[in-house]
């Protein structure tokens, strides 16, 4: 625990010395509510789409398949994005569906 104390207080007197030379003044991130919000609805409308036309409980076998390549697909994309809440609800998703495919 002491090496994880003393690395930190390291990598943070590096990044004081590099923002000093710099005329950097760290400031802290402020978003808009309504940021937040419009955030949350996106993630919520991520996987959505897919499931418009049929619910998985219905979906054969093969169309389960098709629709976790295609999760996994996208949750990938979303993760070189850095879109990691996006990817974390894809990844459920995928579980999920993962355990509709193994039950039938």
């Amino acid at each position: 625990m002491n090496a994880a104390i003393e690395e930190t207080k390291r990598r943070r007197e590096i990044q004081n010395q590099y923002n000093i030379k710099h005329d950097i003044i760290p400031k802290t991130i402020k978003k808009d509510i309504r940021d937040l919000i419009v955030a949350t609805k996106s993630i919520k409308e991520t996987n959505k789409d897919l499931f418009e036309q049929k619910d998985p409980e219905s979906m054969s076998k093969s169309e389960l398949e098709k629709s976790i390549k295609t999760l996994e697909k996208r949750m990938k994309k979303f993760a070189v994005e850095l879109r990691f809440e996006d990817a974390a609800q894809t990844r459920d998703t995928i579980i999920t569906l993962k355990q509709i495919y193994n039950s039938i």
